[in-house]
Formats: structure tokens, C-alpha cells, sequence
């Protein structure tokens, strides 16, 4: 299974969404692998300083056609490049589209669910989310009343901005993100 991450908006959570569920598919006994293609190389830094039980490999668009077995793959994907973000979405069984309730990040993320409607499932994953304001609760019923699948959100913690590093012990949300996903793909 492959699930890619990705937004064309930077600093949205998307390396830290991809070692976090990589963390507790791991957990979980699955065979879990996150495909590093931001130039970046974040989650391949982040993997050397925090010893993570999985492997974080660099890749690219060719080696996305590689085939995985029983392997999770997460693909961290960098901002900023359709073709890249278009080719991972291709080759993935699910695009997961880590956003923030701000209006700067929602306009990024529907043009993202708009390049990528036809190519893959969609499901936004809300960040830093906030959910007792008007701004998320707006963005939860615009989801929504456009059909797009909507996970699970991951609340504001400022551990986040703390945790590249380190390999996660507590989830704030993940574990359910994760397990909304595996439900949704056994489907």
C-alpha cells in the first residue's frame, strides 16, 4: 500500500504526518517505509538524528513504480512541484493532504484536490488543527459539501514544532488518522 503525502503549499505537516504514521503503522506490526522525494530530504534527516525503527529511502518519480508487496509506504512529497506531486499521487493507493485551517492553506489545498480528483482518493488531513473555531468547523463543511474524505483532525500541540528528531511515542491523533486510512483502503 502506498499513501502519499502531499500539498503544494509548504509547512503543512506533511514529514511530520509521514514519520508519525509510519511510527504507529510500525507499531502495529506492519512493515512500514517512508519514500523521501522533498529535495529537502527532511524525513531522511529526521530518520538519521532519531534512529526510527523503519528505513526513510530517498526516491523518485521512477523509483515510485517500484512495486511494494506488504510494505506501507508513506511518500513525503516537496511543495511546489506538479509534476512530482502529480506522478506520487499516481502511484499511490491514496493521496493524503495535510493542510491547515487558514484561508493561505485552503486555497493551495483545493487547488491540490483539484489537480488530483481524477488521478487518486483524496483526504484531507487537517494539522494544527483548531476545531472549536469558526475557520476549521467553515473548512470541515466545505469538505464536506464538496465530497472530499476528511480524516480524522490532529489538534495544535506545540510538541510538533519539538518533535523533528525524535521518534514518537505519543500520537496526538495519528493512531486514529491511521486507522481511517487502513479502514477506508480495506474497503
Amino acid at each position: 500500500m502506498k499513501i502519499a503525502l502531499l500539498n503544494s503549499k509548504g509547512g503543512c505537516a506533511k514529514t511530520t504526518s509521514a514519520v508519525f504514521l509510519a511510527q504507529v503503522a510500525h507499531n502495529r506490526g506492519l512493515d512500514a517505509e517512508i519514500w523521501d522525494m522533498d529535495p529537502q530530504a527532511s524525513a531522511t534527516q529526521w530518520a538519521t538524528v532519531a534512529d526510527l525503527p523503519y528505513p526513510v529511502a530517498p526516491a523518485n518519480i521512477a523509483s515510485l513504480k517500484k512495486p511494494v508487496g506488504e510494505k506501507v509506504i508513506f511518500i513525503d512529497t516537496p511543495p511546489g512541484n506538479p509534476q512530482v506531486i502529480t506522478e506520487a499521487a499516481r502511484a499511490s493507493d491514496l493521496a493524503v493532504i495535510p493542510t491547515n485551517a487558514s484561508l493561505s492553506d485552503m486555497d493551495r489545498t483545493w487547488a491540490t484536490i483539484d489537480a488530483l480528483k481524477n488521478e487518486v482518493p483524496v483526504a484531507v488531513l487537517v494539522t494544527a488543527a483548531e476545531t472549536n473555531t469558526r475557520v476549521y468547523q467553515g473548512l470541515v463543511e466545505a469538505l464536506e459539501g464538496a465530497g472530499v474524505a476528511l480524516l480524522p483532525p490532529v489538534r495544535k500541540r506545540a510538541m510538533f514544532r519539538e518533535a523533528f528528531g525524535e521518534r514518537p511515542t505519543k500520537f496526538w491523533g495519528y493512531d486514529s488518522v491511521f486507522t481511517e486510512i487502513q479502514d477506508a483502503l480495506e474497503d
